[in-house]
């Protein structure tokens, strides 16, 4: 065992060696996202995921043995900072930029939660007014500048709870601020909280005093108000409570003028800056990142900070969509167009910055609990959209794998195949979760991706045209009919949000939605054609859609419409 002082040189050189890493990283050039073999015309694509991430955090791999694991396909992707996993930073920082500077026509790509953080992790730029909380109540007793005061008098305990998260034991996180002039809370006055207990007879939370970094200030009864953090997770039996940004258009503003998302932008533009940890990485993909709106309910979002549930809608508009649509803008100009910023993108929940992100990730395909791809007409669509429309160069990717009662599923090998085929047929990476048997290695790659034994990645080569709709080619049941509907076929329509007319110069159904302001959600239109007499077998309805852009999100947020059968 070597000595204190051993462990100080050995803790120096490791110091020193990251350093030069890291220097040789602030001058890395790289061949740029065209360069990279992961956006070839070669198929299949495909690259590693967060299995890369967590080999990479496991002490006593070394670096040689865990790059040998990840060296067959083009690129991985893995948490590289400690937003949501503690500790993933302290090596696969190292060990993801000596890849790339080993590899630079592999691709690297941080995978970076999009919704929330860490409390603990660099939020010391951040002010209180910056997160996002639910709706909150009236302090009702004064509550002193002191530590050891930590019963909170409030007007209605039922908003705070305990035994949440993932794992039943965690206690909300919460906020307590002044409230200005107006009665509106002041979030530049406040103090952080941990919850301890809620005791609803006596309407009192017993609290930690000044928590994450905060001082314990003193608040006057019926002057301040008390608000639980909007969180996530934790994502780990090691990690905490993650708190939401506030990305909403109406998020407060610190005394420098800056919102959450001016903040998040700079971050990410340090980290990935010349000098920056993940200067030599090629970009980032946001897991999650949602667009909202959100359920509103006794306790509720509140995107405006005002104390007040909104859900993410202020006068009748997505703030929080509108924010997150800002957050995309910014992030592109600050990082360039050199690096791939990808999203979520599987779910209407999911943001729609199509004008930003050079594509989507679907976790799960078509999504994690369609293990049988009922929904492949969807998948397609999905991705041959952002494949189109995307920031240049296009790359989304299926990340495959699939869920069952919130816990991973096997699936049967012919719908493996399936999705790679998907994959190939969107111009799509592929990456998985799901894993084959490893035969003794760290990690098994899918014989569909390696030619099996021959271990040839891209073996497919170069597709000879763009894939075919063969439905397309079948025959119309409605003999041109539909082409150009009539006043009785509108009239059939069951609209809720708005009403279906025929734009008889365009030979189109028209469907229009309640003013932008008529209420919160406005713009939402269900749309129902009843008592379709189809035949058996498969059917293929085809239809080409074009929107008007809402006046309050402006033209680069898509609207979205969502297709199915009942």
């Amino acid at each position: 065992m070597a000595g204190r002082h051993g462990v100080a040189r050995v803790a120096a050189a490791l110091a020193a060696l990251t350093c030069a890493w890291l220097t040789a990283a602030a001058a890395w050039a790289g061949p740029g996202p065209e360069g990279l073999k992961l956006l070839s015309d070669e198929y299949p694509r495909a690259f590693y995921f967060r299995r890369a991430e967590a080999l990479a955090a496991r002490e006593g791999l070394s670096y040689e043995d865990w790059e040998s694991t990840f060296l067959l396909l083009d690129g991985i992707m893995g948490k590289c900072l400690d937003e949501e996993l503690p500790g993933r930073s302290r090596r696969n920082i190292d060990f993801f930029t000596r890849y790339k500077l080993a590899h630079p026509d592999k691709a690297v790509l941080l995978h970076f939660n999009g919704n929330a953080r860490d409390p603990r992790f660099e939020t010391a730029p951040y002010f209180a007014g910056h997160w996002l909380y639910y709706n909150g109540c009236a302090l009702t007793a004064d509550l002193p500048a002191d530590a050891a005061a930590t019963v909170v008098h409030v007007a209605d305990p039922s908003l705070f709870r305990v035994g949440i998260g993932r794992f039943d034991d965690d206690n909300d996180d919460l906020a307590i601020c002044a409230l200005d002039e107006t009665g509106r809370p002041d979030w530049a006055r406040a103090e952080q909280l941990a919850l301890v207990a809620v005791d609803p007879a006596a309407k009192t939370l017993t609290v930690r005093r000044g928590a994450f970094g905060t001082a314990p200030e003193a608040f006057e009864a019926g002057h301040a108000h008390v608000a639980a953090h909007v969180t996530e997770g934790p994502w780990g039996q090691n990690s905490s409570l993650l708190w939401a940004y506030n990305y909403a258009s109406a998020c407060p503003r610190d005394a420098a003028g800056r919102t959450c998302a001016d903040r998040l932008t700079a971050d990410l533009a340090r980290w990935f800056g010349p000098d920056g940890p993940l200067a030599a990485f090629d970009g980032l993909e946001f897991d999650v990142l949602q667009f909202g709106p959100f359920a509103s309910g006794p306790r509720g979002r509140d995107a405006d900070a005002d104390g007040h549930a909104d859900g993410g809608v202020v006068d009748g508009v997505n703030v929080y969509g509108v924010g997150v649509q800002q957050f995309l803008a910014q992030v592109r100009e600050a990082l360039g167009p050199g690096r791939l910023v990808l999203a979520d993108g599987h779910s209407p929940r999911h943001q729609r910055g199509i004008a930003y992100l050079n594509g989507i990730e679907s976790e799960g395909w078509p999504d994690l609990s369609d293990g049988w791809v009922e929904d492949w007409a969807g998948g397609l669509n999905r991705h041959r959209f952002w494949q189109a429309n995307g920031y240049a160069p296009a790359l989304s990717y299926i990340n495959h794998k699939h869920m069952e009662a919130g816990e991973p599923a096997p699936l049967p090998a012919g719908i493996t195949r399936l999705v790679l085929a998907a994959a190939c047929f969107t111009d799509s990476a592929f990456t998985y979760s799901l894993a084959p048997p490893n035969d003794g290695a760290l990690f098994g790659v899918w014989d569909e991706l390696c030619m099996g034994a021959a271990q040839q990645p891209r073996w497919l080569g170069r597709p000879e045209g763009d894939a075919i709709r063969l439905a397309y080619d079948t025959a119309d049941l409605l003999a041109g009919a539909g082409a150009a509907p009539e006043a009785a076929f509108a009239a059939r329509c069951e609209a809720q949000g708005g009403r279906v007319s025929v734009d008889a110069g365009r030979r189109a159904l028209c469907i229009t939605g309640a003013p932008a302001g008529a209420a919160p959600g406005a713009g939402c239109v269900r749309v129902r054609l009843p008592d379709i007499d189809a035949p058996a077998g498969d059917i293929l309805v085809r239809c080409t859609l074009t929107a008007t852009p809402r006046a309050a999100y402006g033209p680069g947020v898509p609207r979205l419409i969502w297709v199915g059968w009942q």
